[in-house]
């Protein structure tokens, strides 16, 4: 015998986790802005840390931006799974 868990509330199926998100377009702002700023943060402490005594600079500029563009897109794509970027604006 095979028991399966139904919930009362069958969600449209959207490929989303818990569908698309009704935020206005302020609160998607300030989502985003968090993300890009926590992103920056964590790029400029990646370049400080990978930056040796004696080399060059550009290298760890280089490093940072790397850092950058993989954490900015790990958010965009944890948000744009979990819905907050698709639906409607409230």
């Amino acid at each position: 015998m095979v028991v399966g868990l139904r919930s009362a509330h069958q969600w449209p199926i959207t490929g989303k986790v818990l569908g698309p998100l009704n935020l206005s377009l302020g609160v998607r702002m300030l989502i985003f802005v968090i993300c890009f700023l926590s992103s920056v943060l964590v790029s400029i402490g990646a370049g400080w840390l990978s930056h040796k005594p004696g080399a060059r600079k550009r290298d760890a500029v280089l490093f940072g931006g790397g850092v950058f563009i993989g954490v900015m897109g790990l958010c965009m794509t944890t948000l744009g799974y979990l819905g907050v970027f698709s639906g409607e604006t409230a």
